[in-house]
C-alpha cells in the first residue's frame, strides 16, 4: 500500500511540474501583457499577466495559458493607443485586433508575425500604405480598412487563402484592379468610395459598391472586366516581389532569426528539459525507494530467521 501512495505521489509531482511550467511561464522572455503594456505606457515594468481582463478602456482577451488572442482598442471605448505602430509588439497567438478611430498611420508592424490573426480591423484611421508583408496572414478571414487614406494595394493582398470579408471603402484615392483571391469567390467585398480599375468576375459573392449591394453575376453592369493582360500584370507583380523578398530575406532577416533562435529555445524546448529532469528524478527517488524496501524486507527476513533459532535454541 506504501508503495502505491509513493509512486502516485511521483506521478503527482510529474503532473505538477508541467502545470506550472506551461504556458509563457516556462520562458524568462516577457509574457503578452508585458509585452503589451511596455509598448502602451512605453516603459520597461513587468506587468505579469495583468492585462488579461476587460478593464473598461481596452478589452483583452487571453487564452488558459495567457497568451493574447484578441484586442479591441476602440476610442468610443476610451481606449488608448501608442501612435509608434513601428513598435507595435508580436502576439503569437493573437486571433482579433480592432484599432478604431485612433489616428494611426501606419499598419501595426508587429501582426505580420501574428500567423494566427483571423480578423483585423482598422478603419477611421490615416493609415496610407498596405504593406506587402500583409500576405503572412494566411489565417485572415475579415479585413476591415475602411476611412483611410490608402492609395494603392499591395498586389500580394490577392495571396491571401482564408480571406471571407474585405471591406476597403471610403479611401477616396484608392484605385485598385480587383482580382480573384486564391479562395475566390470571397463571401462580402465592400468598395465604397473607391475606384476599381477592372475587376475580376467571381472574386466576390456579395459587392457592396457606393451604398448598393448586388451579386457578382451582375459585376459587369458596374465595373469594367479585367482582361487576360490586366490579371496576369497582377499575378507576375506579385511572383517578382515575392522572389526579390526571399532573397532579401535569404541575407538578412533569415540570419536575424538564426541569432534569435541561438538566444533562446521555443517554450515547448523548456517543457521537455523540464519534464526529462523530473522524469529522471522521479525514476532515481522511485529505484532508491525499491532498494531501501528490499533492504528492509531482507532485513526482516534475517530477523525472523534469528528470532526463530533463537526460540529454538531457548526451548532446547
Amino acid at each position: 500500500m506504501k508503495l502505491r501512495k509513493f509512486v502516485a505521489f511521483l506521478f503527482l509531482v510529474h503532473g505538477t511540474s508541467f502545470y506550472f511550467v506551461r504556458g509563457q511561464t516556462a520562458t524568462n522572455e516577457k509574457t503578452d501583457c508585458t509585452k503589451y503594456y511596455n509598448y502602451l505606457y512605453e516603459d520597461d515594468k513587468d506587468y505579469n499577466n495583468t492585462c488579461c481582463i476587460t478593464d473598461g478602456y481596452e478589452y483583452i482577451k487571453c487564452d488558459y495559458e495567457n497568451y493574447i488572442t484578441r484586442i479591441e482598442n476602440n476610442i468610443y471605448l476610451g481606449g488608448k493607443i501608442n501612435p509608434n505602430m513601428k513598435s507595435f509588439p508580436s502576439f503569437p497567438k493573437l486571433e482579433e485586433l480592432h484599432i478604431i478611430d485612433h489616428g494611426i498611420k501606419e499598419m501595426p508592424y508587429g501582426i505580420f508575425n501574428s500567423t494566427y490573426l483571423r480578423i483585423l480591423k482598422l478603419p477611421y484611421n490615416d493609415i496610407k500604405v498596405v504593406p506587402p508583408d500583409i500576405q503572412n496572414l494566411t489565417y485572415l478571414e475579415k479585413l476591415d480598412l475602411s476611412y483611410n487614406d490608402i492609395m494603392e494595394l499591395p498586389n500580394e493582398l490577392f495571396n491571401l487563402p482564408n480571406l471571407n470579408s474585405i471591406n476597403i471603402g471610403n479611401n477616396p484615392y484608392l484605385n485598385v484592379k480587383f482580382i480573384k483571391f486564391s479562395n475566390s469567390p470571397i463571401h462580402e467585398c465592400t468598395f465604397d468610395n473607391i475606384k476599381i480599375s477592372c475587376y475580376e468576375r467571381h472574386a466576390c459573392n456579395l459587392i457592396n459598391y457606393d451604398n448598393t449591394f448586388f451579386y457578382d453575376d451582375t459585376a459587369e453592369k458596374h465595373f469594367t472586366i479585367c482582361t487576360e493582360e490586366q490579371k496576369k500584370e497582377v499575378l507576375n507583380q506579385i511572383s517578382q516581389n515575392n522572389g526579390s523578398n526571399s532573397k532579401n530575406g535569404s541575407n538578412g532577416n533569415n540570419g536575424n532569426n538564426e541569432n534569435k533562435d541561438k538566444d533562446s529555445d521555443p517554450p515547448y524546448i523548456f517543457i521537455i528539459k523540464v519534464g526529462v529532469i523530473v522524469g529522471c528524478v522521479s525514476v532515481v527517488l522511485l529505484n532508491a525507494y525499491l532498494l531501501y524496501k528490499k533492504r528492509k524486507i531482507k532485513s526482516s527476513k534475517k530477523r525472523n530467521i534469528n528470532n526463530i533459532l533463537n526460540s529454538n535454541i531457548n526451548q532446547q
